[in-house]
């Protein structure tokens, strides 16, 4: 009783507003809100360093440098300060002292099942070619982007490809496959001629493979391929999770190195909807999605129109879970919490009386309607501040309790309804 005492009184002294907005999404946030089994940034300062799974799904990989591969490149995001990393000097076949991969664990959630299995794939990243390309992709070559066989788990992959040995023409466009389990290799399929040029300019294309069952769908810059060829089996020698290369049969030698930079590559354990890869595209480029603040959220909620921007938690509806999404997952914070300071304590209480819109929508009285926003109050997104505000702030059981950190969520209080009726005969009393 004391603390609710407390509450109703603390709501009568003055206090500044404040208000508070979600800031845009980074690519980082917007490739790890689609959950991938493992997110590579590639953003590593040196060959030396290990390789780091954003997700922390896969342990710490390695690059086997033998010459070849160079870190800190600009990388393909706009106004991402992290880098990419180029894979071979020389690439091709038998590129020697001028390639290299990056070697990650096999096993675990990169075993995502043979084409039997009801376990789809889509694999994602972004690349860059070489210049002297020409040099580096010879005939039948499928440089790798990135590669997995676990043999009794299956196999999957994706790259680009050169001329190909079996009346497959196409030059310089992309490739993905799906193989067993088996060692004896799987056909691949490839997009349509020309989809990818070097250019002096360096341009950075985003790759993203569907791979369903044994049915392959192949997007390059948001955009679905059509028209995709059969080329020629790949085999797969040794057992192996890498970037940017494969290994020989002897396990030992580096093979096909990338011809070129590879940046934010992702693997998911699902079929990523084509929105959704037009949408990665476009954050990489730059078009990220609107801003959300708390305010923009509650209109969209009591328009009741579920534009999909809003819609967090894609169930196809923008309603008070999506709020309590923005509030607990976005803000780390409390529902009540008017000032965003991460707590809902009395500072909040003095902010939202002191905007004095309690129960100020009076309908036979226009003079008298004024809409709350989050900072004045509404916490339930009906634009109004009344004792409903109170009870969804209590019900998520916040009040002085610091940090919020997960807890149940407990039915109204007695403090609650004790509150709620105090705060009507405060209304009366105005």
């Amino acid at each position: 009783m004391e603390i609710c005492m407390k509450m109703l009184a603390v709501g009568l002294l003055i206090l500044f507003p404040a208000s508070a907005a979600f800031a845009q999404a980074s690519y980082e946030e917007v490739i790890l809100s689609d959950n991938p089994v493992a997110y590579w940034r590639l953003n590593e300062k040196s060959v030396d360093d290990g390789i780091v799974d954003a997700t922390g799904n896969v342990g710490p990989g390695e690059f086997d440098d033998l010459g070849g591969i160079e870190t800190g490149f600009d990388g393909a995001i706009v106004n991402d300060d992290n880098t990419a990393v180029k894979f071979a000097l020389e690439g091709g076949f038998g590129c020697g002292a001028g390639c290299g991969r990056g070697e990650m664990p096999v096993g675990g959630v990169l075993d995502l099942g043979t084409v039997d299995s009801d376990q789809n794939i889509t694999l994602e990243a972004w690349f860059k070619l070489m210049p002297d390309v020409d040099a580096v992709l010879p005939a039948s070559a499928f440089p790798r982007i990135f590669h997995y066989n676990n043999f009794e788990d299956g196999q999957y992959a994706f790259g680009i490809v050169g001329d190909n040995n079996a009346d497959f023409e196409a030059k310089r466009t992309v490739w993905a496959g799906r193989g067993d389990g088996s060692d004896a290799g799987f056909v691949i399929l490839a997009g349509e001629t020309d989809a990818i040029e070097p250019s002096e300019e360096e341009v950075w294309y985003h790759f993203a493979a569907h791979l369903e069952n044994d049915d392959v769908r192949l997007f390059l810059n948001g955009q679905q391929l059509s028209g995709l060829t059969d080329a020629d089996p790949i085999f797969w020698q040794a057992e192996q999770a890498t970037i940017g290369a494969r290994l020989q049969s002897d396990e030992v030698t580096v093979v096909q190195s990338f011809p070129g930079l590879i940046d934010e590559l992702a693997v998911y354990a699902e079929l990523l909807p084509a929105e959704r890869i037009l949408a990665h595209y476009e954050a990489g480029i730059g078009v990220l999605p609107p801003v959300i603040t708390i305010d923009s959220l509650q209109d969209e909620i009591k328009a009741g129109t579920n534009n999909p921007a809003f819609d967090l938690n894609d169930d196809g509806l923008v309603n008070l879970v999506d709020q309590g999404i923005f509030i607990h997952d976005y803000k780390n914070t409390w529902i009540g919490d008017a000032n965003f300071d991460g707590l809902f304590d009395s500072t909040d209480f003095v902010q939202v009386f002191a905007a004095a819109k309690y129960e100020d929508n009076n309908p036979d009285d226009p003079s008298t309607i004024m809409n709350a926003v989050w900072a004045e109050g509404d916490w339930n997104a009906d634009r109004e501040f009344d004792s409903q505000d109170f009870v969804i702030a209590f019900q998520d059981a916040g009040y002085e309790q610091g940090p919020r950190v997960p807890v149940a969520v407990p039915e109204p209080s007695t403090c609650v309804l004790f509150l709620t009726g105090l705060l009507v005969l405060l209304r009366r009393r105005k």
